[in-house]
């Protein structure tokens, strides 16, 4: 699978094959980066916010459907979505689309 993160600033779009957390203790404002290769990703206040984007970051790979629900979905449906993608079936319904992921994901780094 292909990775690919937009960095925080927006100028880059890098294809990383592992990230981590730094803590530049000289950066007093934001002093936790996301760094790939060396490359600054995004900087964080603090560290728990650092992890919380890496954790985003793992649970997007490990992923296999997205599901997008365009307006409010009862909980019986949510279940039914939940049936129908553990099956490999297919379902309809105008409240919501499933996308399988591809190889590829590209992911933006949040502001703060």
């Amino acid at each position: 699978m292909n990775l690919w993160i937009r960095s925080q600033n927006k100028k880059r779009l890098l294809k990383v094959d592992n990230l981590q957390i730094i803590n530049c203790e000289d950066d007093k404002e934001y002093p936790f980066y996301i760094n790939a290769d060396y490359e600054l990703l995004g900087a964080y206040k603090t560290e728990k916010r650092a992890l919380e984007i890496l954790n985003n970051i793992q649970n997007i790979i490990n992923a296999k459907t997205i599901i997008k629900f365009k307006e409010f979905v009862p909980k019986e449906h949510i279940q039914r979505v939940k049936d129908v993608i553990d099956k490999n079936s297919i379902i309809e319904l105008p409240s919501y689309e499933i996308k399988e992921l591809a190889g590829v994901i590209v992911y933006e780094m949040p502001e703060e």
